[in-house]
């Protein structure tokens, strides 16, 4: 792939005792620690108590390094094997829910991811491999796009609920709470008020299993 950031070579290298695996590790650590996707040259080089210059000399540019960050995290996420015998719709279930807890470890790798980065082999195998197990079960190109897309929704509107925290009964009613409503007036929200101010950590499973028992309907091919 032309357009990936192989390592430039490099002559004399810096004195301190920095590596490219040690800066990517550093901004893993980074995404791990903040849900901000902050990864910048400035912040890895002060984690790392070396110049800027220094980290500039081993990765070339921020967006080099973002695209090398990028892959690292998804080289973590497990891939079917290829001799799996499992139906689709289990490797499926299986690889969305990897992407989840894998994103879940490192809670800025949605905010860096979506500000676009250069795809990378691993990157690209992880799509491919969703692309695949729907275009196996029977699906359309464009249906098998628009359900990877479905899948990525719940991914991350599920990641983003848990970051921004689940609202308490204070938030929604200034400390009244949801079952001091009137019931002949919001009869959906007092019988559900319990639920809905508390956090639901079955939420992502939950709506996962949605998503796919309506693909496994849809599909040309048994789940």
């Amino acid at each position: 792939m032309p357009w990936w950031p192989h390592r430039p070579a490099r002559r004399g290298a810096p004195a301190e005792p920095v590596t490219e695996e040690r800066i990517v590790g550093t901004a893993l650590e980074l995404l791990r620690t903040d849900e901000s996707g902050d990864v910048s040259i400035r912040r890895i080089a002060t984690a790392l108590g070396v110049s800027r210059a220094t980290v500039y000399w081993w990765v070339g540019s921020r967006p080099r390094l973002v695209a090398l960050v990028a892959e690292a995290v998804h080289s973590r996420i497990a891939l079917p094997r290829q001799d799996d015998p499992r139906p689709w719709i289990d490797q499926l279930r299986e690889l969305a829910t990897g992407t989840h807890d894998v994103y879940a470890r490192y809670p800025g790798a949605h905010t860096l991811l979506s500000q676009g980065v250069l795809a990378g082999p691993r990157t690209l195998h992880l799509l491919d491999a969703y692309l695949t197990l729907l275009l196996g079960a029977g699906f359309s190109p464009e249906e098998a796009v628009r359900a990877w897309r479905t899948i990525t929704y719940v991914i991350f509107g599920s990641l983003a609920e848990t970051s921004t925290g689940q609202r308490d009964e204070t938030t929604w009613t200034a400390g009244q709470g949801l079952s001091s409503l009137p019931a002949d007036t919001y009869a959906g929200l007092t019988a559900t008020a319990e639920i809905l101010e508390r956090p639901d950590a079955a939420a992502f499973p939950a709506a996962l299993e949605t998503v796919l028992q309506g693909l496994a309907a849809r599909a040309g091919a048994p789940a």
